[in-house]
């Protein structure tokens, strides 16, 4: 006899009613059944009971051999176990004693773990539901079953089941009986985080995790760096590290554990200007391919996007022997090539000479004038490199580099770097200075000051005494400390250690008239060998073999009054000429001293400019000087004291210029006699005589100092044009001009164009002792209006009262000439700051060289442009650049408002708007 159940729903509980059928064999008693306890969602248990079931338990078959149950809650804990909760009631269970939690992937036919159940839980909601099941009670389960074994699952999508087991075996085997969950849903979201993606210690660094159940069955994780620019992957590294935070708080991903990396690519292969991401990979393949699952990470721009990189070398000092550099570079690539490194290079061995690592210093002054550059607040820099060995005939670079690279000079080859390079000055200077010297019968007395770049390979310093061109001895000088002389002389080799004060025995024998000093720098230690030299001729007031005790040259004669000498007194211009035939003065005779004799000039003496000391003449036609001075029956002079003349200081200082300009190795190379004489012109006519209004000069005027000026400055002219050529800078070739929305030159571009005409108009006014050229907001602002006004009005053939212009032209970018008509030009096209500066140049040169003939002088532009003129003269600077392409250089003064300059601008119709200039108290930008 067969006995089957047929199952059928009542309510919400599964019924059975038993169908028996006969059969000539013997019995077996079995039975399968699906139950489920609700059909609320969760999981729907399968039933299954092993053969063999014993005989005393018939009776509570026949009341209820149901095997019921349900799956509560399944969950992943601990990134390996499975915490599972729910319960199994089943008559069948009798004689089971042995409770087992069973993982089990159906898909990979696969058992994952097992879990005995210690303690079972009470559940009178079951007992309740099925009052006939003995075990009811205490049918329930909480459960984990640990360290289940992951590897044997192919996928997240594996047919996973919880199976409840009643057993007879201790291990869960042997007789038992089963029920079955539906698979359980695994978490299959893909969560992950960047931590770190930033290029530091010369490499390119990413760091983060990334846990998803979806890398079961794929076991191989891949970073892949992929340029979003070109559309291509870079290259793959496997990874793999601990993130136990990860795994705390994701405890439902398996892989949560071990989902970091940490991984770094070099920089060679890489493209700053491109764009980058990161793709987490786990892969079923050791290649990074066949099955896998990505993670794309947000992409990322390295470039900073001001791309710009300005920098200016502030200072150079080889005073004390050391190569000392100041300065400053600003670039927001320092952003991420975060070392910096200064680099001293020789441009004609084509080698670097040394490098040295320095830290940033603080430059508001330039977070001022580049705003927008990020890094510009910390752009300064100052590194000294120590005794380095310069060959004074060769030429030498700064490089200023900041690079993603810690050691070396920031290149190891794979290494990223961004470079400004600076032109250091010529190693070839020369200077020295002879304080004074007195002697004492036959000793002579000297002390002042020598320097030279070539003492590196001229060590010995000598000095040798001549007379007659013949060596009278000779005496080996030790150099002692001179600080003012390095102050001043920065740029000269061990200038703070260039000074002397020794003795020197001369021979018994009668000199009468002069004798030379030879102050000697050489190679050999004797003297001789190559050498260079200071010569320096020193008067003999009388035969010094004769009692003459006190003879001196410096400024305190102290002659015995006895003794009465005849002196010859050369006076010479401004120019450099001789002023008269000399004067011979029968009296003692010290500088600065006023004689009442009419027969004798009466001076005084004065400080100009802390340029040397200058003596005022009036010399009477009485007097017994030679030469026509003029009608007037006395004329004032202006001369320089012999041994003080223009740019040799006094007193026994070095000269100091009053007026220091930065970086005046660019500076114009303007000739002595073109420089005396127009100082000459400004003291003479400008100064002494404020009241008079000169407009313009000529070689053909009748006043004399007009004539001699004009005459000068046009025999001038074309030497300064020899001396003077323009540099490209390599460095500013390749950088385009930038230009705002008016078709004027944007704020940036129009600061850096007026920082570069103002260090060429303040060399000059440097060496003209005038008032440096300062940039202000107002300056700025108006030259922008008047290239806005002069645009718009389009005014050829006339120029403005403060725009200095010239016919030059460089590329695209034309000067304005009041002569000149052209058509319209397009500054954004092509045009570098190199080319700017060289239209600034040429314009410059325009004014200085060949402004001065008797058909095209223009003297206000000179005038304001040279600041000789204390009434008129500009102070206040702005550089602009119109949208057809003339470049306007607009000068403000430090005027009232009521006695500032007023201009014109003609409009369309011919009429005329007029414009005042106002007292400039605006925000002020350093010239740098």
């Amino acid at each position: 006899m067969k006995k089957h159940y047929k199952m059928y729903k009542s309510g919400k509980k599964w019924c059975y009613t038993a169908l028996v059928t006969i059969a000539a064999s013997s019995f077996l008693l079995c039975s399968t059944s699906k139950v489920n306890a609700d059909n609320s969602a969760g999981a729907v248990i399968t039933s299954q009971e092993s053969s063999g079931i014993s005989q005393n338990q018939g009776s509570q078959q026949l009341k209820d051999n149901g095997n019921y149950g349900w799956l509560d809650s399944a969950n992943i804990v601990n990134n390996d176990s499975i915490a599972a909760s729910g319960w199994q009631a089943t008559n069948q269970a009798e004689n089971k004693p042995y409770r087992y939690l069973i993982v089990y992937d159906q898909t990979s036919n696969s058992e994952l773990g097992r879990q005995q159940i210690q303690n079972s839980v009470r559940r009178p909601d079951v007992a309740k539901a099925y009052p006939q099941v003995g075990n009811a009670i205490n049918a329930g389960y909480n459960t984990t079953v640990n360290h289940l074994n992951w590897q044997r699952v192919n996928s997240v999508n594996d047919n996973i089941n919880i199976v409840s087991r009643y057993s007879d075996n201790p291990q869960g085997e042997g007789n038992h009986v089963d029920t079955w969950s539906r698979s359980i849903n695994l978490d299959k979201q893909n969560y992950a985080c960047l931590d770190n993606f930033s290029i530091s210690n010369n490499q390119l660094n990413a760091s983060g995790w990334n846990a998803t159940n979806q890398s079961l069955g794929k076991n191989y994780h891949y970073i892949i760096l992929f340029d979003q620019t070109l559309n291509r992957e870079i290259t793959r590294k496997e990874v793999g590290s601990p993130r136990p935070d990860v795994a705390k708080v994701y405890p439902q991903v398996v892989n949560a554990g071990n989902s970091g990396f940490n991984i770094e690519f070099p920089l060679t292969s890489l493209n700053l200007g491109h764009t980058y991401q990161i793709i987490s990979r786990y892969s079923d393949k050791s290649n990074g391919e066949g099955q896998y699952v990505d993670f794309w990470f947000a992409p990322k721009s390295f470039s900073p996007s001001n791309k710009s990189n300005n920098g200016h070398l502030d200072g150079v000092n080889l005073s004390t022997g050391s190569l000392e550099v100041s300065g400053w570079h600003a670039t927001d690539y320092s952003m991420i090539e975060t070392n910096h490194y200064l680099i001293l290079f020789d441009r004609t061995a084509n080698k670097q000479i040394s490098s040295i690592k320095v830290s940033q210093v603080a430059r508001p002054d330039v977070r001022n004038a580049y705003q927008s550059v990020k890094t510009a607040q910390q752009s300064g820099f100052s590194g000294n490199f120590g005794k380095v060995q310069l060959n004074p005939y060769h030429n030498y670079s700064l490089v200023s580099r900041y690079s993603t690279y810690n050691g070396g000079n920031g290149d190891n080859g794979n290494s990223m770097y961004t470079d400004y390079w600076f032109t250091l000055p010529t190693n070839n200077q020369s200077k020295d200075y002879l304080d004074g010297y007195d002697f004492n019968n036959d000793k002579l007395h000297i002390h002042g000051w020598m320097a030279s770049s070539d003492s590196l390979v001229k060590p010995y310093k000598y000095a040798i005494v001549l007379y007659n061109g013949r060596e009278l001895t000779r005496q080996k000088l030790n150099l002692k400390s001179r600080k003012d002389v390095g102050v001043a002389f920065p740029r000269i080799l061990n200038s703070e250690n260039s000074g002397y004060d020794t003795t020197i025995d001369l021979p018994l024998t009668e000199l009468n008239g002069n004798i030379t000093l030879i102050l000697r720098f050489t190679n050999d230690p004797n003297g001789n060998g190559n050498f260079e030299d200071f010569s320096h001729l020193l008067k003999l007031p009388i035969n010094i073999t004769q009692s003459n005790p006190q003879a001196s040259s410096s400024d305190e004669h102290n002659f015995p009054e006895t003794h009465k000498y005849t002196w010859e007194v050369k006076y010479e211009d401004e120019y450099g000429e001789q002023l008269t035939t000399p004067v011979f003065i029968k009296d003692t005779y010290k500088p600065g001293d006023k004689y009442n004799a009419t027969t004798n000039p009466i001076t005084d003496k004065q400080q100009f400019n802390g340029d040397g000391v200058i003596y005022t003449l009036n010399l009477k036609k009485s007097s017994n000087v030679f030469g026509n001075f003029g009608n007037n029956d006395e004329t004032t002079i202006l001369v320089y004291d012999e041994r003080n003349i223009p740019g040799q200081g006094h007193d026994g200082e070095p000269s100091k210029p009053q007026n220091p300009v930065a970086n005046l190795d660019d500076a114009l190379k303007l000739p002595q006699v073109w420089i005396n004489a127009v100082r000459h012109f400004m003291i003479n006519r400008l100064t002494l005589h404020p009241e008079e209004r000169i407009t313009e000069i000529s070689s053909s005027s009748s006043d004399k100092e007009e004539t001699k000026l004009a005459h000068v400055l046009g025999e001038q002219g074309e030497t300064i044009l020899e001396q003077n050529s323009y540099i490209s800078d390599p460095n500013l070739a390749n950088e385009r001009v930038k230009m705002d929305s008016n078709g004027q030159l944007n704020r940036d571009a129009q600061i850096e164009l007026t920082r570069y005409t103002a260090k060429l108009l303040n060399s000059i006014r440097n060496q003209l002792g005038t008032p440096q050229y300062q940039i202000t907001e107002q300056a700025l602002s108006d030259s922008s209006n008047m290239a806005k006004a002069w645009s718009e009005h389009s005014l050829f053939g006339y120029e403005l009262q403060n725009v200095q212009a010239a016919n030059h032209q460089v590329g695209d970018i034309r000067s304005l000439d009041d002569n000149w008509h052209g058509e319209k030009v397009d500054v954004n096209t092509g045009i570098t700051v190199d080319d700017l500066h060289h239209a600034v140049f040429n314009l410059v040169m325009d004014r200085m060289a060949n402004g001065f003939s008797d058909d095209d002088w223009n003297w206000s532009d000179f005038v304001k442009l040279t600041g000789i003129d204390k009434n008129f003269a500009d102070i206040y600077l702005g550089v602009q650049v119109d949208k057809l392409g003339f470049i306007h250089i607009n000068g403000n003064d430090d005027k009232t408002p009521n006695q500032g300059h007023i201009f014109s601008v003609p409009t369309d119709d011919g009429q005329l708007n007029w414009y005042k200039i106002t007292e400039d108290d605006s925000p002020r930008i350093p010239v740098i």
